[in-house]
């Protein structure tokens, strides 16, 4: 089943009703009348096409709807200006009364009190001018149909009022165009544009459903974009995705990858704190430690081959001076293994020294008899106790 077409317009109805007419003691016109009616009303199109909606009972007395048909401003004629409607920046010089407070159901004719206070009103109904017309806007429902055995094109629904104008009994001018079946009165500049919907069906249409329709098109057509932006994007994440899984699978590139991370964090360690490396992407840590290391560097929208350069550049640096320190610390070394040498020799040079003067080696024997028997003798002379 196919979608109706639904179109919001602005229609200028005017009902075949003389209202009765009273003056006040100040003489302004008190009237009663009929602003709309239940049935099908007919307009020409500006493709000379005629086209038939029907006014609905149950939208004709929504509450919402009546609800903006109490206190409108009463116009003499249409206006001829903008769109047609009444604002207010022009309310006051086009109004010339007011509408009661309480439009009200008879039988199928929604009915209200007038009240015209102006002068030009009072004159202008006075020369016969007492017609009604509403001014109002409402969507159109494409979908044919019958009422009461008559054929309709479509019907109104959400009508929405902005004035009730006097206008003549099929008065027709150069400043305003009369229906031809006398039912609906709209002025000239408040002409129908085609629009053009999708599968080529050409639609005419009022100006503001046109642009409307011109900017939702423009609008769909931003989102579609920024949609096949999000797509293309999507994508390319996904294939980055497929590719790092693909590369977890394989142990040697996992073994690999583990391998430049505990480089990046060995060199980072010598200038950042270790306990920010968590959650810190490589790139993100190349960038820290080489910031730290020279904080002066312009990194700012480098490319990662760029940081990468710049981080091995600064660990080589950094391995130059590790070597440095460990070449220092063997010289020093060695410095300290010699001094300890020299002393070794010159205390075995001062044990060579006293063996001689002694006659005694290392181990406590006499090399020299002679000598020997000498020391015997001094010592059983120091202890006589010893030689008896």
């Amino acid at each position: 089943m196919a979608i109706p077409i639904v179109s919001e317009v602005r229609r200028f109805d005017k009902v075949d009703n003389s209202p009765s007419i009273r003056m006040t003691d100040e003489g302004f016109l008190l009237a009663r009348g009929t602003f709309a009616k239940v049935g099908i009303l007919r307009y020409d199109m500006p493709d000379g096409t005629v086209r038939r909606e029907l006014v609905r009972e149950e939208d004709l007395f929504a509450a919402d709807s009546i609800e903006t048909c109490a206190l409108l401003p009463v116009t003499n004629g249409h206006p001829q200006e903008r769109d047609g409607f009444v604002y207010p920046e022009n309310c006051q010089r086009l109004s010339i009364g007011m509408t009661g407070e309480t439009p009200t159901r008879e039988d199928g004719s929604l009915v209200g009190s007038i009240k015209i206070t102006s002068a030009v009103g009072i004159q202008a109904v006075n020369d016969g001018r007492q017609q009604l017309s509403l001014g109002y806007k409402c969507e159109v429902v494409m979908d044919p149909g019958e009422w009461n055995g008559n054929q309709y094109d479509g019907y109104q629904r959400n009508r929405r009022y902005n004035h009730l104008a006097l206008v003549d009994t099929a008065r027709a001018g150069a400043d305003a165009r009369i229906n031809l079946d006398g039912d609906s009165e709209m002025p000239e500049d408040l002409k129908l544009v085609p629009v053009r919907l999708d599968g080529g069906l050409t639609y005419q249409s009022a100006p503001e459903v046109a642009q409307a329709l011109a900017k939702a098109t423009a609008d769909a057509e931003s989102l579609r974009a920024r949609l096949d932006e999000a797509n293309a994007k999507l994508t390319e994440q996904t294939k980055r995705a497929d590719s790092a899984e693909a590369k977890l699978s394989d142990p040697a590139t996992v073994a690999n990858l583990v391998a430049a991370r505990l480089r990046i964090e060995r060199f980072a360690a010598k200038v950042l704190d270790r306990a920010t490396f968590d959650g810190m992407s490589n790139a993100a840590l190349i960038t820290a430690a080489v910031k730290a290391r020279h904080p002066s560097a312009p990194l700012d929208g480098k490319s990662e081959t760029y940081l990468s350069a710049r981080f091995d550049a600064m660990a080589e640096d950094m391995e130059e001076d590790e070597k440095k320190d460990e070449d220092d610390e063997d010289e020093e070394k060695d410095d300290k293994n010699c001094d300890y040498k020299k002393k070794d020799r010159k205390k075995d040079g001062m044990a060579s020294q006293r063996t001689a003067a002694n006659g005694t080696k290392m181990d406590g024997s006499n090399s020299d008899p002679v000598l020997a028997a000498h020391n015997r003798m001094i010592d059983n002379l120091r202890n006589p106790k010893k030689g008896a």
